[in-house]
């Protein structure tokens, strides 16, 4: 009991460390860039190291039992010009399949199938519930999103799967491909906040937006990568995909550039402690308020169910969405089953 323990301490005193370093030469300075680390533009706050102590050494954490699913999904294989298809697979990875005037379009978010987020297989965060998908069932994939290196976000043994299988277009934000040392040599578009990627071939348009978060890989490249969420636009939808985000202003800009927004995803687990996760992870009260102030067609909850990263309990998200939605009269906000599917028409 006493080496399992210390090695869960160790793990997360080092933050998952690995080997892999980045460097930010040539990227010019901006509001959320000083020459050598990203910053978010507004409410910078960055947890010490004597956070991290007291947070592990006073957590209060819920023990998560092992999950089973109930559904398991079939991609969708046609679709109407204007329909869109989600898949909840889990965690932050969602399968979005979106009928344009070009073809079927196969869009993964954040593809993490491994059994750990951390670089070691044997020791790390461990998944609690099955993927509502297995990566071998998955469809040609034509674009994979990655919003940030966080190890539940940019699982390097799925997206490298997924590159050989597929060789999609990877889109991610600024200084994240070097991440990507695959052996296949992958396809891969890098952006900053505000750029775009458009690829008429697919009737598809890639926003990179700003989000509030941080990154980190290993010991010494701390915020040397950038973060961001993400708009998909076609000719019928506009879907936004949060990423990895604390509750600021960036919402309503995300509004004035989008008026019109068909679906959101949004986080709304990992929140636990608030003094400690507030400003990297919404609460499900935060994510309502995002809702309200993108004024999405509907919204669909993710960063929940998979992984025991923070305290809450496993099914503390969805009981604290259900009473923030009814606090704020908001009823156009849901979560999905790991593995359900469904069909929209914007």
């Amino acid at each position: 009991m006493t080496v399992k323990f210390c090695w869960k301490k160790f793990l997360i005193l080092i933050s998952f460390a690995s080997s892999i370093h980045c460097s930010t030469k040539g990227t010019s300075v901006s509001d959320h860039f000083d020459g050598e680390k990203f910053f978010n533009p507004v409410d910078q706050k960055s947890k010490t190291f004597s956070d991290l102590l007291k947070w592990q050494w006073n957590r209060n954490a819920v023990k998560w039992d092992e999950q089973t699913n109930e559904k398991i999904p079939e991609p969708v294989t046609e679709l109407k010009i204007g329909e869109f298809a989600l898949t909840f697979i889990n965690h932050s990875t969602f399968l979005i399949q979106i009928q344009t005037s070009k073809k079927l379009v196969n869009i993964i978010t954040d593809p993490m199938f491994s059994m750990r987020t951390s670089p070691l297989s044997f020791i790390g965060p461990k998944r609690v519930r099955p993927p509502g998908m297995e990566i071998d069932k998955l469809p040609t994939i034509d674009i994979a999103l990655v919003s940030h290196n966080h190890y539940d976000h940019m699982d390097y043994k799925s997206l490298e799967t997924i590159n050989e299988k597929f060789s999609p277009l990877f889109v991610l934000p600024l200084k994240n491909s070097q991440y990507l040392n695959f052996s296949k040599k992958p396809r891969i578009q890098e952006k900053d906040w505000n750029e775009s990627v458009d690829i008429p071939e697919l009737g598809i348009k890639i926003h990179v937006l700003r989000a509030h978060h941080w990154s980190r890989r290993s010991f010494n490249d701390t915020n040397e990568a950038l973060w961001c969420a993400f708009m998909i636009e076609t000719d019928h939808a506009t879907i936004y995909f949060a990423g990895d985000t604390g509750y600021k202003d960036h919402f309503k800009q995300t509004k004035k550039m989008f008026p019109n927004i068909s679906l959101a995803l949004l986080p709304i687990g990992a929140y636990e402690p608030r003094w400690f996760m507030e400003d990297a992870h919404m609460n499900p009260e935060d994510a309502v308020k995002a809702h309200q102030d993108l004024a999405p067609k509907r919204s669909i909850g993710i960063h929940f169910g998979t992984f025991p990263l923070t305290d809450e309990g496993i099914g503390q998200p969805v009981l604290d969405l259900e009473k923030a939605k009814k606090a704020a009269n908001v009823n156009n906000f849901e979560v999905l089953k790991e593995g359900e599917t469904k069909i929209f028409t914007d």
